[in-house]
């Protein structure tokens, strides 16, 4: 019975590793893409992903600041 919790656990957390993984994977695409295509914008990492100490179950808070959109709204 123990061996067969042990068992299960193992594969709850290799499948959280797995998804931890892909969320990683997909976080650098996405604000390597941002970059490529915005290259004026800065990017923040909000919350549990920022600090590192996150689930692999929780919502990434990313903000986009547009330098030229900014500028232009405050030279108005």
């Amino acid at each position: 019975m123990q061996g067969e919790s042990l068992n299960s656990l193992g594969r709850l957390l290799r499948t959280l590793a797995r998804y931890v993984e892909e969320g990683d994977k997909l976080l650098k695409e996405y604000v390597n893409r941002l970059v490529q295509e915005i290259p004026e914008s800065t990017i923040v990492l909000f919350g549990s992903r920022a600090r590192g100490d996150y689930l692999p179950i929780v919502t990434m808070i990313l903000r986009l600041y547009l330098g030229m959109l900014m500028t232009y709204i405050v030279s108005y």
